[in-house]
């Protein structure tokens, strides 16, 4: 199996399977060496970690104040997956700089973990209830901000 993903600004995307937890985006700092370089190179300066001491990211949209040293191109990531390694227990997490500046990867990947393991019977009961499909059957839960969220995947591979 094949996941793309790209990503401009604070987002990062975390993928967790059967046997591995991959962080699947580039974080966008300005603090980061190559970004200070793309910045300093087109006359801008990062001032504590921040791009002219204003913004934490190095590349968004919008932003325009900061258009010259702000760019909106985002980076591209191919991963391929053994499809035996994507389980029911498989998923992505998304979430902004709020979450992954407090909690490392792994971290969030066994709060995630956790929850499911808590709430699965409970899921289970309600997929009953619903008469949902196991082949079609998703989980999105969200918090109360917007800015962070896991998708959790049921797949069904065909030979």
């Amino acid at each position: 199996m094949t996941v793309y993903a790209a990503n401009c600004g604070d987002a990062r995307a975390v993928l967790s399977t059967a046997s591995m937890t991959k962080r699947i985006t580039h974080d966008h700092r300005p603090s980061d060496p190559m970004e200070q370089k793309r910045i300093e190179s087109s006359d801008g300066f990062v001032l504590r970690n921040r791009v002219s001491g204003i913004l934490a990211v190095s590349r968004s949209f919008g932003d325009h104040g900061l258009k010259d040293y702000i760019i909106c191109r985002p980076n591209l990531m191919r991963i391929e997956i053994d499809g035996e390694d994507v389980n029911d227990e498989s998923f992505l997490i998304l979430a902004c700089d709020g979450l992954w500046d407090v909690m490392q990867d792994e971290e969030v990947v066994a709060f995630v973990r956790k929850y499911l393991s808590e709430h699965e019977s409970r899921n289970k009961e309600e997929d009953a209830k619903r008469n949902w499909s196991q082949d079609t059957r998703k989980h999105i839960c969200s918090s109360n901000q917007k800015n962070r969220f896991y998708v959790r995947f049921h797949f069904t591979f065909c030979s």
